[in-house]
């Protein structure tokens, strides 16, 4: 559940702590769980979906959550957090990422 996990991560931040953080985020009006763990085992709730690792490779990681831009930040502010923004990066092989802040 990932908002006990940013409920958590607030909680042991210092007052004025930073979170930075990505995930994929999409133009949705609200976050769609693609899957979650049973048992230690992956249950479909849509269809399986995978993206890549640097670590693993391609199509080697479940997507368990497509995260609304705009849940993602209203989930933030729910647990807690008082200043969230989304911080958009061009890497050097310019590629666009956005990183999430949250600031305590």
């Amino acid at each position: 559940n990932y908002k006990k996990s940013l409920k958590e991560i607030n909680r042991v931040l210092k007052k004025g702590g930073h979170l930075f953080f990505t995930v994929p985020l999409f133009e949705y009006k609200k976050t769609i769980q693609i899957a979650k763990l049973i048992q230690h085992k992956i249950t479909w709730i849509q269809s399986p979906e995978f993206h890549g690792s640097r670590l693993s490779g391609l199509n080697s990681v479940p997507v368990f959550w497509r995260h609304s831009k705009k849940q993602i930040i209203d989930d933030l502010k729910k647990c807690g957090f008082s200043e969230v923004e989304l911080i958009d990066v061009i890497w050097k092989e310019r590629v666009k990422q956005i990183i999430i802040h949250g600031r305590k």
